[in-house]
């Protein structure tokens, strides 16, 4: 079961995810939720990104800048 929560959007933005739904004929509900887990799965791959670097470096393990 899924939740439901208001977010406040500038308007500019309401507009986009109207005319997008439109467009695809979709609706506002489901053009968001779309977008909220693009931006999760997005962050997560960045965060993970980050850690592992951060490992790599602990360990010594460095990119050398010479080609």
């Amino acid at each position: 079961m899924a939740d439901t929560f208001s977010v406040r959007l500038p308007e500019e933005l309401r507009v986009q995810v109207d005319e997008l739904a439109r467009r695809t004929q979709r609706s506002r509900s489901f053009v968001v939720k779309e977008a909220v887990a693009a931006y999760m799965e997005e962050q997560q791959a960045y965060l993970t990104a980050i850690e592992e670097g951060e490992r790599e470096a602990d360990e010594g393990v460095f990119v050398s800048g010479g080609a």
